[in-house]
């Protein structure tokens, strides 16, 4: 990433939040300088499924084969315009 890191988080997914957070906060900053904030209309869509991998060790179940409520979760943020 070109989000550095601070020594504190040594987590994955904090790791991935921060990584994230810095992403978005470039983001907002950027329309914000340039004047577009209040225009701008913003979608950000993910899911919650993610499953422990290792290299070479078989996952457990596909996201075909599974129907967790965890998976099947859309992640939907939207900031709409003023």
């Amino acid at each position: 990433s070109v989000a550095p890191i601070p020594g504190g988080i040594s987590d994955r997914r904090s790791r991935a939040a921060h990584i994230q957070e810095t992403g978005f906060a470039s983001l907002f900053e950027a329309l914000r300088r340039s004047g577009r904030l209040d225009d701008a209309l913003i979608i950000v869509i993910g899911d919650h499924g993610e499953f422990e991998f290792r290299h070479g060790a078989p996952q457990p179940f596909t996201r075909l084969e599974t129907f967790e409520s965890g998976v099947l979760s859309p992640l939907l943020l939207m900031r709409i315009p003023t």
